[in-house]
């Protein structure tokens, strides 16, 4: 669902497969179909993965620069090696406090906290995408550093 951009996952795989998951899901037992909007979407993106690839390879560029940026800056990343970047603060008030600061300067990045994540590792969630330019990078950079700085003071 991240990948492309659309609400939702879906499995696909043999007919065994999609009939055991349908069966014994619990998730999916009581969900319905997604609305065919969603799906021509789904469908829309996998053929532009298909049929262009430098769209991905330059959103991973453009998402290894933002990491090497963000760890000069001392800030971790943890482990990520995909378009969707953490950026691990520790403290939920703190996670918080700096997504609202970045919400205010026009960038949306949500706080990440328990439960879903283990205690003291609150992060923000960075989501790259192909649409996004160097120049907004670094915006977001040196936006993100002065957040972060304040609430260290």
């Amino acid at each position: 669902s991240k990948a492309i951009g659309s609400l939702g996952g879906f499995v696909a795989g043999p007919g065994p497969l999609i009939d055991a998951v349908r069966n014994t899901g619990r998730a999916y037992i009581y969900t319905t179909a997604p609305p065919p909007a969603l799906c021509a979407a789904a469908l829309a993106a996998l053929e532009i993965i298909r049929t262009e690839p430098q769209r991905r390879q330059r959103l991973l560029r453009l998402a290894d620069d933002m990491r090497r940026h963000l760890g000069v800056a001392g800030l971790q990343t943890g482990r990520s090696q995909s378009q969707i970047i953490p950026v691990i603060l520790g403290d939920a008030a703190r996670a918080l406090s700096v997504s609202q600061r970045l919400l205010d300067a026009g960038f949306l990045v949500p706080a990440i906290r328990p439960p879903t994540v283990p205690r003291g590792s609150s992060r923000l969630r960075i989501s790259l995408s192909a649409g996004h330019n160097v120049d907004q990078v670094m915006r977001f950079v040196e936006t993100l550093k002065r957040a972060v700085a304040d609430q260290s003071e």
